[in-house]
């Protein structure tokens, strides 16, 4: 049993996936393409899932749990899924499926996630808040909202926060857009927390123009006040974080620290990277590293009473100081 509860931010470049451990439980919230996952679990030794979150219907937030739910090595007790009609890959399909042929066969439970769910979600002594969506949002993806706003699978995003010994450790905000986070707002008083795994990977938030995004990012940072801001990519897609949004994170939590799990194009260039080194990366799976691509890598996130540590924390600002060429971010030693 671990004497504290912890979040692991898994490098899965381009997409989401967070391990919680907390007492003897576990729940995993969304996952990306790739192994990454499956070798993560491996190495944990986990062979048991309590719970299984999916945010929403994106190919970068389910296609990994594909292969977890076909695994015969690992069981999983309950699956909450946010349903999306307007979804129709086969991706999409096929996890559906699976997760059909696991509530038969291995007894899985399957639930709807929402804000009104009847019973509170716990994984150990961390509660997790469902943020969004709210019930008249739910599965409501290609349809309007109560002011009339249209909503795609961004907007009805599920948001969680994890709360711990009564204190905000930390938002994964999903894939969350300007309607979706006017709505949670709507609700909600307080997403304070020390972690901010930012939504959309840092990418565009609403009809893609730039005073859009800041307008965003200053509005969510200035509700969460994190200490620490993630950005969950993949160097090879979508050329995220947008720079105006790292930008007006730096701007509005000027003492807060940036981590991309991977290294931004605009940061480091081709030829930079023969010249950087993973040293600072820590041993659980990062899909980054073998191509060093990484900048923060897979994360760490122990909790206490009284404040939430992270690896890595100075390896990694040293790291960007001394290895990448022009950071964004701009990190505050």
């Amino acid at each position: 049993m671990m004497d504290l509860p912890r979040l692991i931010i898994l490098d899965v470049a381009h997409g989401n996936c967070a391990i919680l451990q907390a007492a003897d439980e576990i729940a995993i919230i969304d996952c990306a393409h790739g192994d990454t996952l499956i070798q993560a679990i491996r190495e944990l030794h986990i062979s048991y899932v309590d719970r299984i979150i999916i945010s929403h219907a994106d190919e970068d937030h389910i296609k990994g749990f594909i292969d977890l739910l076909a695994d015969e090595q690992i069981t999983v007790g309950h699956i909450y899924i946010n349903p999306d009609g307007s979804k129709k890959t086969r991706t999409w399909t096929k996890l559906r499926r699976l997760i059909e042929y696991a509530k038969i066969n291995k007894r899985t439970i399957r639930h709807f996630i929402h804000t009104d769910m009847e019973k509170p979600l716990s994984v150990g002594d961390v509660n997790l808040e469902i943020l969004a969506p709210s019930m008249d949002m739910l599965g409501q993806a290609g349809g309007l909202d109560l002011t009339e706003k249209s909503l795609n699978s961004n907007s009805v995003s599920v948001v969680i926060r994890l709360v711990y010994q009564s204190r905000g450790i930390a938002l994964l905000a999903g894939d969350i857009d300007q309607v979706g986070l006017d709505n949670l707002l709507s609700y909600w008083s307080n997403i304070q927390a020390d972690v901010l795994v930012f939504p959309h990977h840092g990418g565009h938030v609403g009809l893609g123009k730039k005073e859009d995004n800041q307008a965003f990012t200053t509005l969510l940072c200035q509700q969460v006040k994190p200490k620490l801001v993630i950005f969950s990519i993949g160097r090879e897609k979508h050329n995220n974080p947008r720079q105006e949004i790292v930008e007006t994170v730096v701007k509005t939590l000027p003492d807060t620290h940036i981590l991309c799990t991977q290294l931004s194009k605009k940061c480091c260039s081709p030829d930079g990277l023969l010249q950087v080194t993973s040293n600072h990366i820590i041993p659980l799976p990062s899909r980054g590293r073998e191509l060093n691509h990484c900048c923060g890598g897979t994360v760490i996130i122990d909790l206490s009473k009284t404040q939430t540590e992270y690896e890595p924390n100075l390896a990694h600002r040293n790291f960007v100081e001394n290895h990448v060429h022009t950071p964004l971010c701009k990190i505050n030693s």
